[in-house]
Formats: structure tokens, sequence, C-alpha cells
């Protein structure tokens, strides 16, 4: 396994993971981010309503995660488990939606061959936006982060 650098995030154990930073736009190398990496995105940029979104951000999270550390499910899920619709499940979500914001712009913002087809839709721009004007101090929905009962 090698570890790769990127984007510093405190879990709910109180310790600071580093989640690895999206390829490099000249290299096209998703070779280290496995070969669902891009249907990952695509289907985060696709989610039809938030919750399904949030899960897709959430995926990301855990599968980025995984590439740095060698976890066991149920250490995955205990470094991921927090009270659903309090501060520390809106700081997290906050976090992964902001990893997947960094891996659909640099990912999309390349010319990859193998991306080619699957340019993003108004919907990352929409996706920006409602990333950049969220109110800090919103209380998060209940059902958008339910780690306690997910299964990994």
């Amino acid at each position: 396994m090698n570890f790769r650098p990127g984007t510093p995030v405190r879990l709910p154990d109180g310790q600071v993971w580093s989640f690895p930073k999206p390829p490099e736009s000249s290299a096209f190398d998703f070779e280290g981010f496995g070969r669902d990496y891009p249907e990952v995105l695509k289907a985060i940029e696709e989610a039809e309503d938030p919750s399904e979104q949030r899960r897709g951000e959430l995926v990301l999270a855990v599968d980025l995660l995984d590439r740095n550390y060698d976890l066991r499910p149920a250490q995955l899920r205990s470094l991921l488990d927090c009270p659903s619709g309090g501060e520390e499940a809106r700081r997290l979500q906050q976090a992964f939606a902001g990893l997947a914001l960094e891996h659909l712009r640099r990912t999309w913002s390349s010319e990859s061959p193998r991306l080619a087809a699957q340019q993003p839709t108004r919907r990352v721009r929409i996706y920006e936006a409602l990333l950049r004007f969220a109110r800090p101090r919103r209380a998060a929905d209940p059902s958008a982060l339910n780690l306690t009962s997910r299964t990994v």
C-alpha cells in the first residue's frame, strides 16, 4: 500500500487522517484510486437528491481512507461513528462534501480520454454553488449522515 498525501480531516475518534488528493490532471493516473473511482465521482455528480449525494460522498471518503490505511470494516465504522444530526456529523458531512468537490473539480477539469464522455453537467456547478453558500450553522438533516447504522 502506497500512502498518498492529501487533505487532513479530523474524524470522530479525534485524530487527523489524510485523505488522498485527486490524481494530477496531467497524469490521468487512476491506478491508485481503483477502477471504480470515475464511476463513484459520476454517481455523486448525478445524484438525484441530497441523501443520495451524501451517500456517494461517504462512499468516496471511505474509499479514499482505505487507500491510505489498512483498516478492517469494524475499524472504519468506529472511526466514522458519530450521532447523526449533531455538530460532529455536520462537520464530517461538510468535510466529505469538500473532498468530493475537490475530486470532481480535478477529474472533470482534466482532458482525460477516459472521462471525455462523462463531462460534468450543470449539476457540478450547482453543487459548487450550494457548498459555497451553505450556512455553517445550519442544522444537518438527521437522515443525511447516519453513520452509526451504515455497514462499511
